[in-house]
């Protein structure tokens, strides 16, 4: 609910355009190496979820377990990790939260 709700609050100041000048080789290594992090974490727990599996009836129809796999190893977690790139997004580019940033350090913002 607070993801949720945080999301809703500050979606509309995410920005894709960063402040830094790269050349497009850089950026382009730089985004797949975001997506290569957000896919391993999410990738590391798919053998974990089968060990649930064996506590289900018989008759489950194949396509439940599936579906529920997926939706907790890979969509929820991503959309939280693309949540947290966002709000990393407003630290660089909105000026009082980039001002609260570099007089707190780092996990000041979680407090």
């Amino acid at each position: 609910m607070v993801a949720i709700a945080m999301l809703a609050k500050l979606g509309p100041m995410f920005s894709n355009g960063g402040t830094a000048a790269l050349d497009s080789a850089t950026q382009s290594g730089l985004t797949l190496s975001y997506f290569a992090i957000i896919f391993g974490s999410g990738s590391g727990w798919a053998a974990v979820s089968a060990d649930y599996y064996i506590y289900l009836d018989e008759r489950t129809p194949s396509w439940k377990p599936f579906l529920m796999s997926f939706l907790g190893t890979w969509l929820l977690p991503t959309i939280m990790y693309s949540c947290g790139a966002g709000y990393g997004s407003i630290l660089l580019n909105n000026p009082e939260w980039a001002e609260f940033y570099e007089a707190n350090g780092e996990s000041a913002p979680a407090l």
